[in-house]
């Protein structure tokens, strides 16, 4: 399967499914994240979330929010029902956020939803 964009400025650098399968997202070299329905193979959303290359990405568990990592380190929350970047997070900057893991957590029999930040550590 194969998007093109129309002025082809900018390369797919990462992608990411939803738990249905219904929507890809893919993460772009111009900062965009850019949402397509699957059925129709029609592009649903197109979201600047960052001004440098995203390069991880992944839905959050119950679909609603996308979670795109640049190159800068800085994290860009994004609603799939509205095109535009709900918060950014700049902790993890200057590193790149190369893998953005999102898992559902119980404690104390109460759904738990964070984001942590883990930075790689060079050990000498």
């Amino acid at each position: 399967m194969q998007f093109e964009l129309a002025d082809r400025r900018a390369a797919c650098l990462v992608a990411a499914f939803d738990s249905a399968s219904t929507l890809v997202a893919g993460g772009y070299s111009d900062g965009v994240i850019r949402v397509f329905e699957l059925s129709s193979l029609k592009l649903r959303l197109r979201i600047a979330a960052h001004t440098c290359p995203v390069v991880s990405l992944a839905f959050s568990d119950d679909d609603k929010t996308v979670l795109a990592g640049s190159s800068e380190g800085r994290i860009a929350l994004a609603s799939t029902a509205a095109a535009g970047p709900v918060r950014v997070l700049a902790d993890h900057a200057p590193a790149p956020v190369t893998v953005i893991d999102v898992q559902r957590h119980s404690v104390l029999r109460r759904e738990s939803r964070r984001v942590w930040l883990m930075r790689d550590m060079l050990i000498q």
